[in-house]
């Protein structure tokens, strides 16, 4: 998920400036993002949902085509 930098700061180690854009690793702490939503330091930006759809789509037939392909190379090995 991307998030807004409302002002000038420091997080992680790293400086962010205003207005610019950040996203956090899988495995950073949920509190420490909740922590900094709620004193304002950033904001979640909403993707609009056609595009998370249209993701979720394209990811779902990658994972068909694999799994097709797999099953081809199976197939003629045997």
């Amino acid at each position: 998920m991307k998030y807004k930098i409302n002002y000038n700061q420091l997080i992680a180690g790293k400086h962010y400036k205003e207005n610019s854009t950040i996203e956090f690793d899988a495995g950073t702490d949920r509190n420490f993002i909740v922590r900094l939503i709620t004193i304002k330091a950033i904001e979640e930006i909403k993707e609009p949902k056609s595009e998370v759809k249209k993701e979720q789509k394209v990811t779902k037939e990658k994972a068909n085509d694999k799994e097709k392909a797999n099953d081809t190379n199976q197939s003629t090995q045997e």
